[in-house]
């Protein structure tokens, strides 16, 4: 009887042991809203960048002579409504106003990305009205702007989806 209870003891403590704080792997449970809000804010993400690439892509045509001014514009009208498309389909309908507070400032880079997105356009495409090259260095500006803002935004959205995976 004493070699079973010690025997016990012993299996009892190697089980402890072995779930110590380093082995012993966290749990978190992820929710219906989080995964549905960090969905759909990565597909907005991923829809924003594919689209300032297209424009970038057509842009730089610009310099070697592979796109013209005409198709600079279409890549530009293409791309503001697409990314709303996304802003609007990919990322509004899907969270349907649900944003979980720890995503809160995710949320509020989504909406300041796509305002940017759409003013830098905007702005680019307001140099085929009076062809005055201001617009072109303002959609410029605000074109960079909105791009630091979606790599920091993809950085965190990333990060959260990490965090919530463990």
């Amino acid at each position: 009887m004493k070699k079973c209870l010690l025997f016990l003891l012993f299996i009892t403590a190697m089980d402890i042991s072995a779930q110590t704080p380093a082995t012993k792997k966290p749990t978190t449970t992820i929710t219906k809203i989080e995964l549905d809000f960090l969905g759909a804010a990565g597909s907005y993400l991923k829809t924003a960048n594919e689209q300032g690439m297209r424009v970038a892509k057509a842009m730089a045509g610009a310099a070697n002579g592979t796109s013209t001014l005409t198709e600079i514009k279409a890549a530009f009208t293409a791309a503001i409504r697409v990314e709303n498309a996304g802003y609007a389909g990919d990322y509004k309908a899907r969270i349907k106003g649900n944003i979980p507070t720890s995503s809160a400032s995710i949320a509020s880079n989504v909406d300041e990305t796509h305002r940017l997105f759409q003013a830098a356009l905007r702005e680019y495409l307001e140099y085929w009205k009076d062809q005055n090259t201001a617009h072109i260095n303002s959609g410029a500006a605000t074109l960079k702007r909105c791009t630091l803002l979606m790599n920091k935004t993809i950085d965190t959205t990333t990060a959260k989806m990490k965090e919530l995976s463990k």
